[in-house]
């Protein structure tokens, strides 16, 4: 156990990587001992947030954003479509 620890290299993914992402790099890793990042997406967003556009049915999601303002349009918009649509408790 010794001289395994004294070879150990730490190995770090980025926390937004996808679960097949993570399975990706880990099996490169263990193939070539690199470490790689498992993807090239952006890992982050950049641009005009929905919210910001303003929220109406008439423009495709972009950029979307988890907040209250934007859970609150959808179920208001679900529910009109469907008024037995009721909120996860």
């Amino acid at each position: 156990m010794r001289g395994r620890s004294s070879r150990a290299k730490p190995f770090a993914l980025s926390v937004a990587s996808k679960a097949s992402e993570v399975e990706t790099a880990i099996v490169a890793f263990l193939r070539t001992g690199k470490a790689a990042l498992p993807t090239k997406r952006p890992l982050s967003k950049t641009g005009v947030k929905d919210v910001e556009r303003g929220l109406s049915l008439k423009l495709r999601i972009q950029n979307y954003t988890s907040n209250r303002e934007t859970k609150d349009f959808i179920v208001r918009q679900a529910r009109l479509m469907s008024p037995e649509v009721r909120q996860k408790c």
